[in-house]
C-alpha cells in the first residue's frame, strides 16, 4: 500500500495536476521497456532469493555508496567488495543502520523518493527510515528478508515485479546464456491509447509532423 501522497511528482496548479493524473493513469500499468538497467540480468535468470535487505536494496546501488562515500563513508564499511579481495564489512544490520544514520543525506534526491516509495509500497513499512537509536537493546533474531523468504520459486525478484523480459546490457560479467535464460518468450502488448480530453470540451492525437514540401511556398 502506497503511504506517500500520491501528487508528490505533480504540479502544484490544479488544472495542469489533472491532466498530470490523467496521463498517469494511462501509462501506470503499461510494461517499462528499457535498454537501461541497473540490476544484473543473473538475478531474474536464476530468480533466487536475497540473503537480507542490505544484499538487496543498499550494497548494489552505487547511487547509494558513493552518496555515502563522498560524505567520508568507506566503501569498505558500506559492504561494497574490494577489487583486490580485501576485507569487507559483511554484517547485512551494521551497514542498515550505517544507512539509517546517513538517510538524511539523501533527503531532494531521486534515490530518497524511489527507496521511500520502495519502502512504503513494495514491503509496507508502518514508518519512515529514522536514524538507529544510540542506546537501543540488540534487535532479536528474524525470520528471513520477507522478499527473499523460501520458497525461492515465489519469491524471487521475477515473480514480485512481474518481470516478462530482461534482455539488457548491463553486467558486463553476465553472458548471453543469461540474457536468454531470463528473457522470456512472450511480451505483454501495449494496449492503444485512447485521446486526451483536455479541459473546454477538446481532444488531443498525435500530430503528423509536417515534412519541408508541405510547407506552404
Amino acid at each position: 500500500m502506497d503511504k506517500l501522497n500520491p501528487d508528490r511528482l505533480f504540479p502544484a496548479d490544479p488544472t495542469t495536476r489533472a491532466i498530470a493524473r490523467n496521463l498517469y493513469k494511462l501509462v501506470k500499468d503499461l510494461p517499462i521497456i528499457s535498454p537501461h538497467g541497473h540490476t544484473d540480468p543473473k538475478w531474474f535468470a536464476d530468480n533466487v532469493p536475497f540473503a537480507d535487505p542490505a544484499s538487496l536494496l543498499l550494497t548494489p546501488d552505487h547511487y547509494v555508496f558513493r552518496m555515502l562515500y563522498s560524505q567520508g563513508i568507506r566503501l569498505e564499511d558500506f559492504g561494497v567488495a574490494r577489487v583486490d579481495g580485501g576485507t569487507t564489512e559483511r554484517d547485512s544490520r551494521k551497514i542498515w543502520r550505517l544507512f539509517a544514520a546517513h538517510y538524511y543525506l539523501f533527503h531532494g534526491t531521486p534515490s530518497r523518493m524511489w527507496f521511500d516509495w520502495v519502502l512504503s509500497s513494495v514491503f509496507d513499512a508502518p514508518i519512515p527510515l529514522t536514524p538507529p537509536m544510540p542506546l537501543a537493546p540488540p534487535l532479536p533474531a528474524v525470520p528471513p528478508f520477507p522478499l527473499c523468504a523460501p520458497p525461492a520459486p515465489a519469491s524471487g525478484p521475477s515473480s514480485t515485479f512481474s518481470t516478462s523480459a530482461c534482455k539488457q546490457p548491463g553486467a558486463v560479467e553476465a553472458t548471453m546464456v543469461i540474457h536468454s535464460k531470463a528473457a522470456q518468450p512472450a511480451r505483454p502488448a501495449i494496449p492503444e491509447q485512447p485521446a486526451l480530453e483536455r479541459p473546454g470540451g477538446f481532444t488531443t492525437r498525435p500530430r503528423r509532423r509536417r515534412r519541408a514540401h508541405d510547407r506552404d511556398a
